[in-house]
């Protein structure tokens, strides 16, 4: 493992690695393991979209976008 790699290109290597042919279907064998793995692999990237997103995020603090957050 690289370590300049970002938490996405982890999480790619990951997707791609569980979704080859024979490691798939032994994985897909056990569905509820299967749907932990996926939903475990959105939550991260779900949440570096967060952090990136919020990173860039410009702080107005006006109400509106305090009762957002």
């Amino acid at each position: 493992m690289n370590q300049a790699q970002s938490i996405s290109e982890l999480e790619t290597e990951i997707r791609d690695f569980i979704n080859r042919g024979r490691r798939q279907q032994e994985l897909l064998a056990d569905p509820a393991s299967w749907n932990t793995l996926c939903s475990a692999l959105d939550v991260i990237g779900d949440t570096e979209l967060a952090l990136e997103a919020y990173a860039k995020w410009e702080h107005r603090c006006e109400i509106g976008e305090r009762y957002l957050l």
